[in-house]
């Protein structure tokens, strides 16, 4: 049990670390604090804190956009930005509970172009396992919407792929495997380039800045910290599941929905019949590619 624990530490940080990203989100909701301001002082936290740690070989170099793979992981910056407020603006017109579902369901993409662009094996395990993680993910989602229909939008589509491009492009990066970007690097990268994104909005409206409040830094910053190092977990999860990613995407997503379901419930979410038989599909969902 201790070797399978730690062959597996860096899947398991990630999930942890992408769950606690919803913690923050569900306090942000509580103490109704703003979205934009949090998220832009959280990339500036992702980018300050990534060079620390890098500290001697911090990206603040003169020339480092001439490295191959600079520009891939600076535009990905980008990318992370507009999805999120795609999400955002589908959770506005489409509730919460669909976007999520929208979002985790987009595990389909980067197994799919893993498996046709980079040879990853497709068995009857992952077959099944990729089943029963879309259908666990519908289920634990509906759990709040049981007896109505889900609101539908043109958003959601876009939260959708959007997610899915995301991970498909974290995934083909790490293909590519560029000698001088490592994990840290690769990540304090392309959080520069959301940070830059996100800073160039805020100039054009400094409307999202007013009112500005010292719990939204604390809240930025503390979601900066858990998002760059949710990432490079991430990162190192596909350096263990190296020639079969679209294994660990559906793990790392399963993982998360369990475990945010599992936290819900010390929020208080209400559990249904449907919840415990999506929780169910999504352990039986981790047997099978475990």
């Amino acid at each position: 049990m201790q070797n399978i624990f730690v062959q597996n530490i860096a899947i398991f940080a990630s999930i942890a670390l992408s769950t606690s990203l919803f913690v923050v989100f569900k306090l942000m909701g509580k103490y109704k604090v703003p979205v934009f301001p949090v998220i832009v002082i959280n990339y500036v936290t992702c980018t300050v804190l990534g060079n620390l740690l890098l500290w001697d070989q911090h990206l603040i170099v003169p020339e480092i956009y001439k490295q191959p793979g600079f520009w891939p992981l600076f535009l990905l910056g980008f990318i992370f930005v507009i999805t999120f407020f795609l999400m955002a603006k589908s959770t506005e017109i489409s509730g919460a509970t669909a976007t999520s579902m929208a979002s985790k369901m987009s595990v389909v993409i980067p197994v799919a172009l893993a498996i046709i662009f980079f040879r990853e094996p497709f068995t009857l395990e992952i077959f099944i396992g990729l089943t029963l993680a879309l259908f666990s993910v519908y289920l634990i989602s509906a759990k709040k919407s049981e007896g109505q229909s889900l609101k539908f939008n043109w958003t959601l589509i876009l939260v959708f792929v959007g997610s899915g491009i995301v991970d498909s492009s974290l995934n083909a990066i790490k293909k590519y495997n560029f000698a001088y970007f490592d994990n840290y690097k690769m990540a304090t990268l392309t959080f520069t380039g959301a940070m830059i994104m996100g800073v160039i909005v805020s100039v054009i409206k400094t409307i999202y800045w007013k009112n500005f409040q010292l719990k939204w830094l604390f809240l930025g910053m503390l979601l900066g910290t858990l998002n760059l190092l949710s990432v490079v977990a991430l990162y190192s999860a596909m350096d263990d599941y190296s020639g079969n990613t679209g294994k660990m995407f559906i793990l790392n997503n399963v993982g998360v929905v369990v475990l945010s379901a599992a936290i819900g419930f010390f929020f208080k979410e209400k559990f249904t019949t449907l919840t415990f038989v999506g929780l169910a599909c999504a352990i039986l969902a981790i047997v099978f590619l475990g």
